[in-house]
């Protein structure tokens, strides 16, 4: 009995320690798209977005990738692929992040586009039906053009996020945008914003509505520097 008594605590605290060492991972993965006609004139549009995160106590990785592909009377004007890598540190009110991206951007005659930077994350407000975030990074970028153009630097790039729930309605809403200036060219800039909605089916199904633009100041010929886009399709949250 006395020994017993005396497991109990080690028990207790052998929980309590790999409770707060637990890894946890999330996956989300989500396809919009639309489809327009005009007589013998169609356009069909598809994204598809993917994120996979490992966490340990305050330190986190994710991996995500993106796609998209447009045609045009059967005419291709978008086929871009983008994967990211992002460890960070996250606290409460503050997050401090890496990054690695790579892409492959049809639409801008990009044949290989690398980034690499750090940055720094913090909390704006968070109230009961929306948050915000702002951050701010420094990248170093290489562009390899399709028609042997190639264009290297860094650029800072400050970015906001609001989003939030309504858990009665079940519905989520987001937006992000951000703003890339070369340091050594201020005519070389990249915006980008993203809009989105999720009406949840249950605890892992969502509606999606998602409107997105992107615009590039610095272009070759026959590329694409200023697209919008407004889908709906699902999303899966695991």
């Amino acid at each position: 009995m006395t020994m017993k008594k005396l497991l109990i605590p080690f028990f207790i605290l052998t929980n309590t320690l790999f409770s707060q060492d637990t890894i946890k991972t999330k996956f989300t993965f989500d396809l919009t798209g639309s489809i327009s006609q005009a007589n013998t004139n169609k356009q069909d549009n598809i994204l598809l977005n993917s994120f996979s995160s490992v966490g340990w106590k305050k330190f986190e990785t994710g991996l995500s990738t993106s796609y998209q592909m447009m045609t045009n009377n059967n005419i291709q004007l978008i086929n871009d692929f983008v994967l990211r890598v992002q460890p960070r540190v996250i606290d409460e009110n503050y997050s401090i992040f890496s990054f690695g991206q790579i892409s492959s951007l049809y639409s801008k005659k990009v044949n290989q586009r690398v980034e690499a930077g750090i940055g720094y994350g913090k909390t704006i407000f968070k109230r009961k039906l929306l948050e915000s975030t702002f951050s701010l990074g420094t990248l170093y970028f290489n562009n390899d053009y399709s028609d042997l153009t190639n264009r290297k630097g860094l650029r800072v790039s400050p970015r906001i996020q609001l989003f939030g729930k309504n858990e009665k309605y079940k519905i989520s809403y987001s937006f992000e945008g951000f703003y890339q200036p070369n340091l050594l060219d201020k005519k070389d800039y990249i915006t980008n914003t993203k809009t989105t909605f999720l009406f949840d089916l249950n605890k892992k199904f969502s509606i999606k509505v998602n409107y997105s633009t992107s615009f590039e100041s610095f272009i070759i010929t026959g590329a694409q520097n200023d697209i919008k886009n407004f889908t709906m399709g699902f999303n899966l949250s695991i």
